[in-house]
């Protein structure tokens, strides 16, 4: 856990001494632009898909199709089960 923590602070300590609602939506801001680079990068990058890969991803696109309806259908379900 001191590790984490670490890791933490060392992530927001340009934020800590603002107000909490700012250092918030700064830090919300960072990890917006962390993963909006990580997708240009991997949009950018040329390699081949592994054939299992591929296998695993046609099937994905067949149980939840292109608009993910399925996957919060079988979310409800699973907190029904939950129950």
């Amino acid at each position: 856990m001191n590790i984490l923590s670490e890791v933490f602070n060392n992530y927001i300590i340009d934020y800590h001494d603002k107000q909490i609602q700012t250092m918030m939506e700064c830090i919300r801001t960072r990890l917006m632009n962390m993963r909006h680079h990580t997708r240009v990068e991997g949009r950018s990058a040329h390699w081949e898909i592994t054939p299992y890969m591929a296998e695993k991803r046609k099937m994905r696109k067949l149980m939840h199709g292109t608009t993910g309806q399925c996957k919060q259908e079988y979310q409800f379900g699973r907190l029904l089960a939950l129950i």
